[in-house]
């Protein structure tokens, strides 16, 4: 014990847990050989440090802290201090989030039941339901939930299924599911792919009937199951479906849902070519998959992931491009910055950006990535959401300024790129004149005389 006590005063993050359980056991030894005021002494002290312990940890922590609490009520018993013992769960209850509060009351139930104490424990068990009801936490939720009903049982078994104090508990927690719903439910989750999740809705049970119409406690049980296990997110997908079918009919909505995952699959498939003329391919041999919305509606839940974006890149100019000529920019940056330097002659905003996209190499090409950015922070109002995608020039600056964005691409250009950059963007404010004034201004910062560096003074000896 005394090595335990000094690791856990150098180090209590990794040693305080050993220590809580060296005294919870200590304590045990001790009330066993009558030692009454050393077990009171240690169980106390093992409960402090997983009090401290479940409110930074309480997944991890607090089923240790409930069987401290249990020990420490024990321990206070034998004393005859049984409020003390009573309290303490309360007070460490107190101090924890609804959740994990929960569990600790029903250690409590369970301790008061085993005192012969029925009336406190299902006391306890509906002050448990109420925490576990209002947990946020979808993990903490369900762990609670499922705990209060399970408790519940075996309170119930014990006295039997009339006991009147049943009376004071909610619905759910003397509602658990039928064992046919329950392997329905599981079913479903274990489905790996679209055709096994519909063979689960065609089966007829508790889910629907005769494959075609909704059971008729079909949607409350799996509002059950998603009250008990707010963490499986597949059981809301389901009860969704099962709301469709009751207003529009099994075949209708299975042959929308059938279609959705075959398109959802396809642009998978997409996603995972191994080369880029496989990936145009692909868009050859699917020509509405590039326009459908609902590719983009499936890539933009993944937008932050630099492949998804570049794709997102490739949709966004499949409208405007020839497929080959989208895939050209793709793999030869030169190409890409053609196609984007025109596209920033015709104002066509949405064609460099989604160059900038599809090729992120192009966000890297000197002269050419600063001039884009420059032009786009003018025609977008300095909005650069949509074109910071690269580490070029710098993708952490929210407010990108346009003067010092070609002032970078002046020192990276040639005479020829500067003179003709500047041309470009004289012939962009005739066409825009709500942008005139500050393309002008790019303009002439683009061609402005570079003043020479100063010609260093010779050294001369000192004296």
């Amino acid at each position: 014990m005394e090595i335990r006590q000094g690791l856990a005063e150098g180090n209590p993050q990794a040693f305080a847990p050993d220590l809580a359980a060296s005294l919870n056991n200590l304590a045990v030894r001790q009330s066993e050989v009558g030692d009454r005021a050393g077990a009171l002494a240690s169980i106390t002290r093992a409960v402090e440090i997983y009090q401290g312990l479940a409110e930074g940890n309480p997944q991890a922590f607090a089923p240790n802290l409930a069987g401290s609490l249990n020990n420490l009520a024990n321990r206070q018993s034998e004393v005859g201090d049984r409020a003390a013992a009573l309290d303490a769960f309360e007070q460490a209850a107190h101090a924890l989030t609804a959740g994990p509060a929960a569990e600790i009351l029903l250690a409590r139930a369970s301790w008061r039941a085993g005192q012969n104490d029925a009336d406190g424990a299902f006391t306890d068990i509906a002050a448990a339901a109420g925490l576990a009801a209002a947990e946020p936490d979808p993990r903490w939720a369900g762990r609670a939930r499922q705990a209060v009903q399970a408790a519940a049982g075996r309170l119930i078994a014990a006295g039997g299924p009339d006991d009147p104090r049943t009376a004071g508990l909610p619905a759910w927690v003397l509602l658990p599911l039928p064992d046919e719903t329950i392997a329905a439910l599981n079913a479903w989750l274990a489905a790996g792919d679209w055709a096994a999740r519909e063979a689960v809705l065609r089966t007829p049970g508790p889910l629907l009937v005769a494959g075609s119409r909704v059971a008729p406690d079909g949607v409350a049980a799996v509002d059950a199951a998603i009250f008990l296990h707010p963490e499986l997110t597949p059981l809301r997908d389901l009860r969704d479906i099962l709301v469709d079918i009751a207003d529009h009919g099994a075949e209708p909505v299975l042959a929308a849902l059938r279609a959705g995952h075959t398109h959802a699959e396809l642009v998978r498939r997409w996603l995972a070519t191994p080369t880029w003329t496989e990936s145009r391919q692909l868009l050859r041999d699917h020509p509405g998959l590039a326009t459908d919305p609902r590719t983009a509606e499936l890539l933009q839940a993944g937008a932050d992931d630099p492949g998804i974006a570049q794709h997102l890149g490739i949709l966004s100019l499949a409208g405007l491009m020839s497929l080959d000529d989208v895939y050209d920019a793709v793999v030869d940056p030169t190409m890409a910055a053609d196609a984007a330097m025109a596209g920033l002659e015709r104002g066509d905003v949405q064609r460099v950006v989604g160059l900038l996209h599809a090729a992120p190499a192009l966000a890297g090409v000197p002269f050419v990535a600063p001039y884009l950015f420059a032009a786009l922070a003018v025609l977008m109002g300095g909005d650069q959401d949509d074109a910071d995608i690269s580490d070029e020039p710098d993708p952490d600056d929210p407010a990108l300024d346009p003067a010092e964005l070609i002032a970078m691409a002046a020192d990276q250009g040639t005479d020829t790129q500067r003179e003709a950059g500047a041309a470009r963007l004289r012939r962009l404010a005739r066409r825009l004149p709500d942008h005139a004034a500050a393309l002008d201004g790019l303009a002439r910062i683009l061609t402005a005389p570079v003043s020479p560096d100063p010609v260093p003074e010779p050294a001369t000896d000192a004296g």
